[in-house]
This record gives C-alpha cells, structure tokens and sequence, in this order.
C-alpha cells in the first residue's frame, strides 16, 4: 500500500530506503522489529513513537512529509507540530519548493497549510480544512507563555509532533522540558530525526530524546534510575568512567529506530583526500601563542582531573592561530565522556567512518604581519597568516564556481569576505542575527539548481551547520576548528548529499611555529578527523597535547 500510494502521489521519485522509513513510520506497532540481549528480547511494541536515525542527507524530512500525507488521507493526522533549531525552521516552512522541504514534497491530493510560530507570527488560525504544519524553533517555544499559547491550539487535534535535530535536547534544559511536556499533553504521535545521534560517543546523549518518546523505551523512569542503570563508574565530579548494560539499552532502541548511511541509498560522488594548508606563524606571533600555551600548561598543571575551563582556554589559543586577540565570551561544556575507539557501535547505527581521512597536501606561505582592519569591538588583529597561507593555495587551483568557507569566529569572518571580494563577485555570509531574507540569499545561493552565478560563502562553524543543502558546492574550507566533532560532522554533509555533482574536498588551513612546531590546530585537527571530541578531554589530556611541539 505504501509503495503505491507514493508512486500515484509523491513529486520527487523516492529511494528504496525512503519507501521503508515511510512505512516505518506510518505504522502504530510493528512485532517484527525485535532486538535481544541478556536473554531479553525488545519489540516495538510503544504505540506511534519512531527515531529516524538516518545519516544527514539521507532525505528524512521526505519521509516525515510523505509520511504525514498518507496519515492524513486515512484520517489519523490533521495537524503537524514541527520543532527545530531556529536556524532550521525556513527550511521546513517556506513557500519556495527549492528551498522549502513541505513545499517540496507535500503531495497535491493533500491541502497543506503551513504556519511559522515564531517573533511576529502567533495567530495560528486552524479552521481551514486540511493537514496543518505548525512550524516553530525550540528557543522560541521554551517560553511558558508561548507553550501555553500551542496547548490550547493544539487542543483536541490529532497531532503528530516532530522534533529535528533532536540532539537539541539531548540535555536537561528549559528547550527539553517544553518538548516534553508537548509531546505528553498534546501529541498521539512523536518521531525524533537526527542524523549524527552518537558524534560525541555518549550513550547518555539518548536518555532525553528517548524519553522524549516514551521513557519505558529505555527502561528508565528519569535520569537518575538511567545513571544507576548504565553507569558503571563515575568519578567524584560526575564524570562517567566506564558504562553497564550497553548490549540491553541498544537492544531496547533498535526496534524503534531506523538509522542508513547517506552513501549506501544514493550514488554520490567520491569524497577527495581532505587538503592541510599549513601556515608558518610569524616569530611576533609565535612568541604570544608560546606565552599563552605555556601559561595554560601551568594552569592545567594545578587543576583537577576535569575542567570545563579547559576548552575556553584551548579557544584563545586557536584565536592566536587565526590572528586575532579578545572578545571571547566563556565556552562550557559538560564533562560526559565518549566511548572509546574500541567500542562496539549500537546495532541500529551502521558502521561510522570518518567523512574525510588524513591525506597529504600543499602548503601555503604566509606573508609578513600586515595593518589590521575588519577588527570589532573588544578585538585586535595580531596578525594574518592563515589568510594569506590559504589565499596562496587558493590561488593555484582552478577556481570553482562556488565555494563554502567556516570560521570560528566573527572578525575572522569578516577579513576573510573582504578577501574574497577581490576573488568572487559575489561573497554572502552566514551566521546568527541575520535577517531572513539574508539567510533565503543564501540558501537559494547554494542550493542544487538554484542561483548559478559564481561566488562564496564565509559563514560561523554552527551557524549553517545543520538542515541546508548546499551540495552547489563542492569545496568547503575550514579556516578554523571547533573541537565539538557535531559541528564538524554536519558541516559536511551540507555538501555530501543528494544534489552534489561533483567529487568534493575538504580544506583544512592550520597554523605552525616557525620551525614547523605543532599547534592547537593541528590536535583539534588529529581529533576531528579521527572521531575524536575534545570537548570531553580531562585536563590532563590538554596538557599532554599542548607540551607537544
């Protein structure tokens, strides 16, 4: 039935993977899907509940789409709550087929009106008939008011709820607990997608979004009872040691969870050896990175095991790599550990390998210290190496079309688009507080078969990092690294996903010491490419790193 309600009514032809995920998803139950451990056997057995794992670009909000109008037609949906991150939300609701996934895929036999609640827009008028899409980002809706304001729309509605990116609640927090709470009061069915669901390694991760579902998937009335359960050995700051039981929490999710690798169900082209431009830091710049590692060498050497402190004092180092001092605001994290190389992948995620392996590639030369300008509040140049490294290398290839550029931070950003200008006719950028019709430029700019002139985009690691398609570009560039290997991951699969035409490369611009020492950049770099978050190293593990040269 699945199969031939798609063929009569889908826009877009679906994938075998698709038809499966729509058929999954649809379907209240389903016994066949079974898991056993420790002589116990899970079934899906919790009603119109689903994880949809699929790796990004795999093309999950089809199958919600596709999903959703067949639910509808059967009489068992009439309303669609979507959550998401903000900066995701266009992505669902708007009008535009090329950049609108409901618009995209919606099917003609189904009257679909969609609504943006968000800012300016809170009158949700649900008389119409047909399937309503309530679009809406988790900042918003974690507002009690606001959540109130959706319980009494939603109100004797049949109401499938979304959450995407769910990853995005993997933690306790007020965005979590108004999901939650939705989903209980208001939802008959609930799916979570996420296409990176284990990219830090911590099965803790899952609890939230789990229970967002149902609690009895995992067996664990709340965090506490999932602590005493899984966790075998924590350390006196909380930190988790080692885990229990990780053969029974698989085998209690598997049955609800379908999870395909992007390149087993499409035929894209290859992934190139990923380029290392390397950029020599001048002795002025070398000396102030010098002074502030050995500094946090020393700091590290007095604290304990952990530290969230850690990471901010790792960032200042990649500020120095990348030219620029000040304006850093802290940057915590918690301290859950990963698992290790070693350990076994759950049953329901296939075999994870890195996007982009370690390969060999040319190297930049950097040019003297030059004026600093661009520079913001709070912020000083100190000098540009790894701009003029990469302008170098950049400078040798056959200039692509278009090309997809990320930067840690602001003022890196801006000296880098006013280096392209003098390169593309057209540079846009990409990060928070922009204006939508800013981030429409954008996506239409980069989007398969959309804009065709030629240029670049400059935008915030994070920032775009999730829900876009920007397969018109086969070259993305890392200016600078964030340690949290989530970002790294779906920074890439923006590109790697249906749509892209051509073999892709990934760049990766690191500075060194003047006799070729190591820096951060080059160990964020070693953890990124080998699955590795550094966001959950000890201290210890900082200060072995950072007396490497």
């Amino acid at each position: 039935m699945v199969e031939n309600l798609l063929t009569q009514h889908e826009k877009l032809t679906h994938r075998f993977h698709q038809q499966v995920g729509v058929d999954q998803l649809v379907k209240d139950t389903d016994p066949t899907r079974t898991a056993t451990a420790e002589g116990q056997t899970f079934t899906r057995e919790i009603p119109n509940v689903f994880a949809l794992f699929d790796e990004v670009g795999a093309g999950k909000t089809k199958q919600i789409v596709d999903a959703s109008q067949m639910l509808y037609l059967w009489g068992r949906v009439d309303t669609m709550l979507v959550l998401c991150p903000g900066f995701a939300r266009s992505t669902w609701a708007e009008g535009d087929p090329l950049l609108g996934e409901v618009a995209k895929h919606a099917w003609d036999s189904v009257p679909n009106i969609v609504h943006e609640f968000h800012g300016d827009y809170t009158d949700l008028d649900m008389t119409a008939q047909g399937l309503h899409w309530v679009v809406s980002n988790f900042e918003f809706v974690r507002r009690e008011n606001r959540r109130d304001q959706l319980l009494h729309v939603l109100k004797g509605r049949k109401t499938w709820m979304v959450v995407d990116e769910s990853w995005c609640i993997k933690g306790r927090s007020d965005q979590t607990k108004a999901c939650i709470m939705l989903r209980r009061k208001r939802a008959d069915r609930a799916t979570i997608l996420n296409g990176t669901p284990l990219s830090d390694g911590k099965p803790q991760d899952l609890y939230y979004q789990f229970a967002f579902l149902d609690p009895e998937i995992i067996g664990a009335k709340n965090y506490t009872h999932f602590k005493k359960k899984y966790f075998a050995t924590t350390t006196a700051f909380g930190q988790v040691v080692e885990y229990q039981h990780l053969d029974e929490l698989n085998a209690r999710i598997a049955p609800y969870v379908l999870s395909r690798r992007t390149r087993d169900c499409f035929d894209l082209p290859p992934m190139l050896d990923p380029i290392t431009v390397e950029a020599t830091l001048s002795n002025e710049t070398w000396k102030i990175y010098r002074d502030m590692r050995d500094e946090m060498v020393a700091w590290c050497g007095q604290q304990a095991s952990t530290s969230k402190q850690a990471i901010t004092k790792a960032l200042r180092l990649s500020q120095i790599c990348s030219g620029i001092l000040g304006g850093l605001e802290n940057v915590t994290d918690d301290d859950d550990p990963v698992l290790g190389p070693n350990s076994p992948a759950p049953s329901w995620m296939p075999g994870a390998a890195p996007t982009a392996i370690p390969g060999p590639g040319p190297f930049g030369q950097a040019s003297p210290v030059v004026a600093p300008h661009g520079a913001q509040k709070l912020t000083k140049e100190i000098s540009r190496e790894k701009l003029d490294a990469f302008m170098a290398w950049f400078k040798t290839l056959a200039k692509p079309r278009k090309m997809l550029t990320w930067c840690r931070f602001r003022p890196e950003l801006v000296r880098l688009h006013k280096e392209l200008e003098s390169v593309y006719p057209n540079v846009l950028d990409l990060w928070g507080s922009q204006t939508p019709d800013e981030r429409r430029r954008v996506k239409e700019f980069l989007a398969p078969g959309g804009n065709q002139d030629e240029g670049a985009v400059c935008g915030i690691t994070g920032t775009g990092a999730a829900s876009l398609n920007f397969s018109a570009a086969w070259l993305m560039v890392f200016m600078s690294h964030d340690p949290a290997l989530i970002k790294r991951t779906q920074s890439i699969g923006r590109v790697e996903r249906p749509g892209q035409t051509q073999p892709m490369m990934i760049v990766d611009v690191v500075a060194k010491g003047p006799k070729g020492q190591k820096t951060i950049d080059h160990h964020i770099l070693k953890a990124l490419r080998g699955k590795d978050d550094m966001a959950r190293w000890t201290v210890n593990q900082w200060r072995q790193i950072l007396k490497e040269e």
